[in-house]
């Protein structure tokens, strides 16, 4: 379907006030997430690619343009690195390892309908048990002891601004049949969970 701002930047390509009209730095900004004054679906209407979303689609314009650099974003988490699976007793250590284990890109295919599985249907023993109370803390925004970033980088979710959003999403499609614990305060002055 074709709107109205179909090829929008075609018309003022050259002039400053139109956002990501030009190329690498514009790419390096929409790798690390800023799409702030670009239009919905503008990425999709202009290369008409076929990857699942426009985050999968920079990421292989990256890598097909610039081989062997490390993009921008994908940088940032390998700097980060896993530091859950090497103490398994910090907190929040299994809920990062499993939803690693389940739906980071490189697996998400393949492992993520078993998590949601295990999740409905009460299996995965001990482990299950302390990864829903792990998202559950999380959803009521208690961030204790968790570094930032660390949500991002074992999961590398691109379809959601923040973190709030994503375990929102999680704890919908793990748990749809229970509502979403809730924070009278999550330290951001809002309530949430609702």
């Amino acid at each position: 379907m074709m709107y109205e701002i179909d090829r929008y930047w075609l018309e003022d390509g050259s002039a400053p006030s139109a956002p990501f009209a030009t190329f690498r730095g514009e790419l390096i900004q929409l790798l690390e997430g800023n799409r702030e004054g670009l239009y919905p679906q503008a990425i999709g209407l202009a290369a008409e690619y076929d990857q699942r979303s426009d985050d999968e689609f920079l990421r292989w314009l990256w890598d097909a343009l610039y081989p062997g650099e490390v993009a921008p974003r994908q940088r940032e988490r390998l700097a980060f690195g896993s530091y859950w699976l090497e103490d398994k007793s910090l907190p929040f250590a299994t809920f990062l390892a499993v939803i690693q284990t389940h739906y980071h890109p490189e697996v998400r295919n393949d492992n993520f309908e078993e998590l949601v599985e295990m999740a409905r249907a009460g299996r995965g023993g001990d482990r299950m048990v302390i990864f829903k109370d792990e998202l559950s803390r999380l959803v009521r925004g208690d961030r204790e002891g968790l570094r930032p970033g660390a949500i991002d980088t074992a999961t590398a979710y691109d379809d959601w601004k923040t973190d709030d959003e994503f375990l929102a999403w999680l704890w919908k499609e793990l748990y749809p049949g229970e509502p979403l614990p809730r924070s009278v305060d999550n330290g951001r002055g809002q309530e949430f969970g609702e």
